[in-house]
């Protein structure tokens, strides 16, 4: 059982860093100690937020106790531009809506079909070519 002892000012900085935390994994974080402050077991928890009961353990245990480094960003892929994506997205803007018996126009006047179109061709005209 992890015994974990939360002051009311620990309480107050988890549940601001469970509201307003851009990053999940440190919003799960908080939750999951708020969770375990209440008195919920690991196991419920580790259920609950689907992490590892030794990732909930970590957690809980004081910042002294464990080897643990701050969380690294994780920013994904780099978008990737090719010759072909850009020929598509140059050919539907030009050409304008395709015909279609039920397309959908919403208030605003334009087609759904290629009302994106041009707004995407000068982001990525950011990327490089490949």
């Amino acid at each position: 059982m992890v015994a974990l002892r939360l002051t009311a000012r620990d309480r107050e900085a988890l549940a601001a860093t469970a509201r307003s935390n851009a990053d999940a994994r440190e919003t799960r974080q908080a939750l999951a100690l708020l969770d375990l402050d209440v008195g919920e077991s690991p196991t419920q928890v580790t259920k609950r937020y689907r992490v590892g009961r030794s990732t909930v353990h970590e957690w809980a245990a004081p910042v002294g106790e464990t080897d643990r480094t701050p969380g690294r960003p994780h920013p994904g892929r780099r978008p990737v531009r090719t010759a072909a994506s850009t020929a598509r997205i140059a050919g539907s803007s030009s050409a304008g809506p395709a015909p279609a018996a039920s397309c959908w126009v919403p208030p605003a006047g334009y087609t759904t079909d290629t009302a994106s179109s041009p707004a995407m061709a000068s982001p990525l005209s950011s990327f490089p070519v490949r």
